[in-house]
C-alpha cells in the first residue's frame, strides 16, 4: 500500500473532523461512505503483520466514525449498513480482537467507535441492530471486553462498552450478550476499575449491565448471584456517591442492582450483606437525587424490605421514605405516581409486623404523610391501596 493512499485517508479524516456535520453530510451524499466500505472489503483479511494495511483500515474506520457520529447524519449510518459495512467491521474486530500490538489496538478502538455510532438510536430507526446481531457482532464485542477489561485503556473500553450497549438496548441482542458471557465481562471490568477508574467508563459499564440484567431468564438469574455483580455494583455506588457521583452513573448502577435483585433471594442476601441497604438509603438522602435515581433506589428497597426490615430501619430508610412522600405528594406526573406507589409499598413492608419501624414511621410523621397521599391521589387506586395498607400498620399500635 502506498504512503500516498494512507496520506489521502488522513487528509479526508482531518477534513471531516474540521467540517463537522456539514462535511460529513457532503461525504455521504457524494458516495463516500460506500467507497470507504469498499476499502474495508478489499483489505478486510489483513493480519496484524500487515502494518501498512492495518493503519489504512484504522484510518478508514476513523473516517467512518466521524462521518456517522453526528446526530444529523442518520443517513450515513443507514448508508453504511446498506453497503454491507456492519459485517466487515465485525470481521475486523474478530480478526484483530487479540490486540497484538499498538496498531491492532488502534484498529480495534476505531472499529468499536463505528459500531457504537451505527447502532445508535432506537431499534427500527435503521436495520443495523439486526445486522450486528446477525454478523455475530454482539458476541465479538463481549469477547473484546473480556480480553481487555483489565489491560485496555479507559478510552478503548469506553468505546467498547458504548458499542455493546447501543447494539443491545431495545433489541433482542441483549439475550445474545448474556449468553456470550457479557455479564461476566462487564462485572470483571467493574472489578478492575471500581477503584480509581474513570467515571465515564464506570457509568457506561453500569449502563450495559443495566440493559443486560433486564433479560429475565434462568441463565441471568444464575449469573446475577454467581459472578459478583451485586457486590461490585454496591461497591461502585458506595465509592461514587462518596465522591459526589455522576448522576447517570448512579441511576444506571441502581437500575442494574434492582434488576439483579428481582425475584432472587440469594442476590438480595448478598446485597444486604455487602451494605447495599445503607448505600441505597444514602442515595435517597441526596438533595440532588433525580426522580429516576429515586425510582431505581426505591425499587432496590422493594426487593430488600421483607428480609432486611431491621437493617433498613437502622439505616434511616423509614424517615427518608416519608420525606419523599411529602416531597412528591402533590405531583401527579406518571413517574411521580409510580414513585409514590413504590414508597408506600416499601413502608408497608418495613412496618408490617415490625414494631420498631412502626414507631419510627409514626415519629417521623408517617400517618399524616400517608393520609395526605390518599387524599391527593384518591383516583389512583393502586397508590391508595398501598398507602392504606401502610397506614393500617400504624393504627395497630396505640399511643
Amino acid at each position: 500500500i502506498s504512503l500516498g493512499l494512507v496520506g489521502s485517508e488522513m487528509c479526508i479524516r482531518d477534513r471531516v473532523v474540521e467540517g463537522h456535520a456539514g462535511n460529513a453530510a457532503k461525504l455521504g451524499r457524494a458516495g463516500g461512505v460506500e467507497v470507504l466500505v469498499l476499502v474495508l472489503r478489499k483489505y478486510s483479511t489483513a493480519t496484524a503483520a500487515d502494518t501498512g494495511v492495518v493503519e489504512l483500515l484504522r484510518l478508514t474506520c476513523a473516517i467512518l466514525w466521524k462521518a456517522t457520529s453526528f446526530s444529523t447524519n442518520a443517513d450515513n449510518r443507514a448508508r453504511f449498513g446498506a453497503a454491507g459495512g456492519v459485517p466487515l467491521v465485525v470481521g475486523l474486530l474478530r480478526r484483530h480482537r487479540a490486540g497484538s500490538g499498538r496498531l491492532s489496538m488502534g484498529l480495534l478502538q476505531e472499529a468499536c467507535t463505528v459500531l457504537r455510532n451505527v447502532a445508535a438510536g432506537a431499534e427500527g430507526a435503521n436495520d443495523n441492530h439486526a445486522r450486528i446481531g446477525a454478523a455475530g457482532g454482539v458476541e465479538v464485542l463481549v469477547d473484546v471486553l473480556r480480553r481487555h477489561c483489565a489491560s485496555g485503556s479507559a478510552e478503548f473500553l469506553l468505546h467498547s462498552c458504548v458499542a455493546l450497549r447501543n447494539a443491545i438496548v431495545g433489541s433482542g441482542n441483549a439475550a445474545k450478550a448474556v449468553c456470550a458471557g457479557g455479564m461476566l465481562a462487564v462485572v470483571a471490568l467493574l472489578w478492575a476499575h471500581c477503584v480509581g477508574g474513570a467515571t465515564v467508563l464506570l457509568k457506561h459499564a453500569c449502563a450495559v449491565l443495566n440493559t443486560m440484567t433486564t433479560v429475565d431468564t434462568a441463565t441471568v438469574k444464575w449469573l446475577r448471584g454467581s459472578v459478583g455483580g451485586v457486590r461490585v455494583v454496591v461497591d461502585v455506588l458506595r465509592r461514587q456517591s462518596a465522591a459526589g457521583g455522576d448522576m447517570r452513573l448512579l441511576e444506571h448502577g441502581c437500575g442494574a442492582l434492582a434488576n439483579m435483585l428481582r425475584r432472587d433471594p440469594e442476590s438480595q442476601a448478598k446485597c444486604s450483606a455487602a451494605g447495599g441497604v445503607e448505600v441505597v438509603v444514602g442515595l435517597l438522602r441526596r438533595p440532588d437525587a433525580t426522580l429516576l435515581l429515586r425510582l431505581w433506589a426505591v425499587s432496590v428497597l422493594v426487593t430488600l424490605a421483607d428480609n432486611s426490615q431491621e437493617k433498613c430501619g437502622a439505616a434511616g430508610a423509614v424517615e427518608v421514605l416519608i420525606d419523599i412522600l411529602r416531597q412528591y405528594c402533590q405531583n401527579c406526573a406518571p413517574g411521580s405516581l409510580h414513585l409514590l406507589y413504590s414508597v408506600c409499598g416499601v413502608l408497608w413492608r418495613l412496618t408490617k409486623n415490625h414494631d420498631a419501624n412502626t414507631f419510627r414511621c409514626r415519629a417521623a410523621g408517617g400517618v399524616a404523610a400517608l393520609k395526605a397521599v390518599i387524599q391527593a391521589h384518591a383516583e389512583s387506586k393502586n397508590v391508595v391501596l398501598l398507602a392504606q395498607l401502610a397506614l393500617d400498620t400504624q393504627q395497630l399500635i396505640q399511643d
